[in-house]
């Protein structure tokens, strides 16, 4: 039986900052982590204030070409 990926509108804040933007995002996606977590690009993360980044567990920004 095959999963269909979902996609839903989500609010996120960055308690840090107390900002918060309006995504959509995908749910049911295949991918797994032991915390939860999300993943936005450079440009969401200024508009949340978290960018550039001053504290990170894990961090990789791949450049488009």
């Amino acid at each position: 039986m095959n999963s269909l990926v979902v996609r839903v509108r989500l609010r996120v804040k960055a308690l840090s900052t107390n900002k918060s933007i309006e995504l959509v995002v995908l749910a049911n996606g295949g991918a797994e982590s032991p915390k939860p977590c999300i993943v936005v690009d450079t440009k969401i993360a200024k508009e949340l204030g978290l960018w550039p980044l001053t504290n990170a567990e894990i961090y990789f920004e791949r450049k488009h070409q």
